[in-house]
Order: structure tokens, then sequence, then C-alpha cells
């Protein structure tokens, strides 16, 4: 008999195919798994040896042994034989169909998840995308730590409303990226946006200095940089929020229409102590626990009793009370009159909110006022296109009204406006 033979004989070539088939799948399996759980480089590169190692004792097992009815038992030199036994024989072949079914599964199931799948983050960008990053408080003084955050929240708020940008990332998903050593770079990727805009705030008794740059993420150039010395003062603190606005709606390209001109100058309050009240109800309505939430609303009652003209803290309050009802025992019928309240001053004060727009559509949903439910949510979008809360709350309407479709789409252009955030 023939080696070659004799290797068909030993069923080596069965084993052979069946073992690189199986370890086909298993670096498949490993990229994806490993990509998940972010493990380091080397651990692919580790089973990959290790599947290297394993081949040549595969061959020799197959070539010493064989599999039958009574176990492995070492393989006979008789000549004479020139198939095993049946049951080695249809064994082996039952794992290759097996192992190559199992390949071929996943080949189809690869081929229609990558054909149905939507475009990738990164050929998906648009140019006027942007995520700010936490302002670095570079004196670290905890008395500073609350405003600097709110500076930050509210600087998202202002750029939330402009229609001219395409794409801008929500505070919670910016949240997480505060302690990261990522490179801006893999920091756009990851978010689906072509620039970062970071900052820096150092304060020196009562004097402050902000530090602005804006970076495309995938050259890593400056598009647009500045700094400014102020008196710590609210009014130059908003003054200086509105300038960088501007100015990176410029650097990107994009056109101010009257009404973003008229809402980048409206100052939000001029209470310093309103404002950091609202930016600690801000941190704690994002938790979604109803201690926190119980707490997020004595902030943003104390900040509208502290600046009764503070629009957004009205609106806090309406907010915080509609989540009560969601995540503790409260009732959601007996906060309609607290939220109707909050709601009309909201609007009073500013009839273009689209934070108290939204506010008062969840109020109609809440009351199954469809009908004028959505015509707030479409009213709220149009002031305000990228605050996620909008469009994740119209989804709810439209999902209860069967639209699937539409309600989808809302609730994933939230998504990608805040992906950090759980609740989306």
């Amino acid at each position: 008999m023939s080696f070659l033979q004799e290797l068909k004989r030993r069923n080596v070539y069965r084993v052979g195919i069946t073992y690189l088939a199986a370890s086909w799948v298993a670096l498949q399996l490993a990229d994806v798994v490993l990509e998940n759980l972010d493990l380091p480089s080397w651990a692919f590169k580790a089973l990959l040896a290790l599947i290297a190692i394993g081949f040549p004792i595969a061959i020799g097992l197959a070539w010493a042994f064989e599999m039958t009815s009574d176990g492995l038992k070492r393989e006979t030199n008789d000549a004479s034989a020139t198939t095993k036994p049946a049951t080695t024989s249809q064994y082996i072949q039952l794992v290759v169909i097996a192992v190559l079914a199992v390949a071929v599964g996943y080949l189809v199931v690869d081929k229609f998840r990558t054909a149905a799948k939507p475009q990738s983050v990164a050929s998906s960008i648009v140019e006027r995308s942007i995520v700010v990053l936490p302002f670095q408080n570079i004196t670290a003084e905890q008395d500073d730590t609350f405003f600097v955050d709110g500076m930050h929240d509210y600087l998202l708020t202002q750029l939330a409303r402009l229609g001219t940008l395409d794409k801008v990332i929500a505070r919670p998903t910016a949240e997480a990226y505060r302690e990261t050593n990522k490179p801006l770079e893999q920091i756009a990727d990851e978010l689906g946006v072509a620039t970062v805009l970071t900052g820096g705030f150092q304060r020196a008794g009562e004097n402050v200095r902000i530090n602005m740059q804006l970076v495309r993420a995938e050259t890593g150039e400056p598009l647009w940089a500045n700094t400014w010395d102020r008196r710590l003062t609210l009014e130059n603190l908003f003054d200086t929020q509105t300038s960088i606005s501007r100015e990176v709606v410029a650097a990107l390209q994009g056109v101010l229409t009257e009404q973003d001109q008229t809402q980048l100058a409206r100052r939000p309050t001029t209470n310093r102590d309103a404002f950091e009240q609202w930016s600690q109800g801000r941190t704690l309505l994002a938790k979604r626990t109803a201690p926190d939430l119980e707490n997020a609303l004595q902030n943003f009652k104390s900040a509208a009793t502290l600046d009764p003209n503070f629009v957004l803290a009205w609106v806090g309050i309406a907010d915080a009370y509609s989540l009560l009802a969601d995540y503790s025992d409260a009732e959601e019928k007996d906060s309609f009159g607290e939220r109707r309240r909050a709601i009309d001053r909201a609007l009073f004060l500013d009839p273009d909110s689209g934070e108290a727009l939204t506010a008062l559509a969840d109020l109609r949903r809440d009351q199954d006022d469809d009908e004028s439910a959505e015509q707030y949510f479409v009213q709220a979008i149009a002031r305000s296109p990228h605050y996620p809360t909008a469009r994740h709350w119209y989804s709810l309407l439209l999902q209860r009204q069967g639209r699937i479709d539409e309600a989808l789409e809302q609730i994933r252009t939230a998504r990608d406006y805040d992906p950090e955030a759980p609740i989306l």
C-alpha cells in the first residue's frame, strides 16, 4: 500500500480538513469576541500560535490512533486493511460535515448581516459633526467642579440647538470620555464625528482663563483655537460660550440662522448659585433612580427659586416629575399639575425652547393627547434637532401608535447623539 493510500486509510486527510475548518471557525468567532471584550491584541496572536502548534499534533494523533466503538486505540500496521472500521470512518465523516456546516452557516449569516448592516461609522461621518469633551478644571478647586461641568453642559445645550450642525454628541456620552487616555482619532471614530472640541478652565482668584481647541480628528489638524482671559462673572462666561459656539460653527463652515443667533444670545441665568444647582440636578437626573430624581427635583426647584427666569430650571422640574412617575411609586396623574405649571413658566420665558416644548409634548403624551403631543415633539425637534430626549420620547409616542419604523428612526437618531446613555 502506498504512503498516500495509508494516509487515506488512517483518515489523516479527514482529520486535517476537520482541524483546519474548525480552526477557521474558531478564529472568526475569536475575532468578534476578543474585540467586544476589549482584550489586548496579543490574545488573538496567541490563539493563532496555539492552533498552528496543534495542527501537527492532530495529524500525528490521526496517524497513530483510531476511533473505535471501544474508544481510542493505537493504529494497526496491518497493510492488508484498506479502510478503518465503519464506525471510525462514519464518526470522522460526521465531524467533518458538522464543522463544515458550521463554517458555511457562519459565512451565510455573516454575509446577510453585513449586507443588512447600515454604513459603518467611519463611512457615515459627516463634516459638521462634533463631540465636546469635558472641560479640564486645571485649578482643580472643588468649588468649581459643578460650575465647570455646568459650563460644559450648557455649551452642549447651545450647540444641540443649531440646525447648521449635522451631529452633536450629548453630555452623558461625552462624560464617558472624561478620564480616557484614548487618542482623539479613536474617540471620534467610536462616536462617528469628524471633529473634537477640547477645553480647559483655569481660575486665579476672580479671574479665569479658558482655552479651547477644535481638532479634525482624522488628521489631528487644529481647525480653530482661542484663549479668553476674563473676570469670573456669569455674564463674561456666557459671552465666552456664545463666542465659542459661533467660532466653532464658522470653523466648520456652517451658517447661523436668525433663530440660531437669537438662541445663542440668550443668557440662561444671572445667578451663579442657580446655575450650579441646575448643573447638579442635570447630573442626578441622568442616573434615573428614585433617590437621585428626588434630589434632582430639589436642585431644580432651588435653581428656579434663586432665579425665577431660569428657563432650564423649570424644564428640569417638569422632567424630574415625569421621570419620577416611571422610577418611583409616584402616580403619574398626580404630577400633571406641577409639570404644567413649570412648563407654562418655561414657555412664557422662551416660547422657542426646544427643551420646554419637549416637556410639553411628553406631558400631552402622558395625558393621552397623541395629536397634540406629536405636534409639540415636531416643534421641539425643529428648535433643538440634536436634543436626544426629544427624539427618545417622540419614539415612545410613535411606538404606542404602532408606527414602528418611524419610532426606530427616532430612537436610533437619539442613540447616535448619545450612544453611551443606557436608556437609549
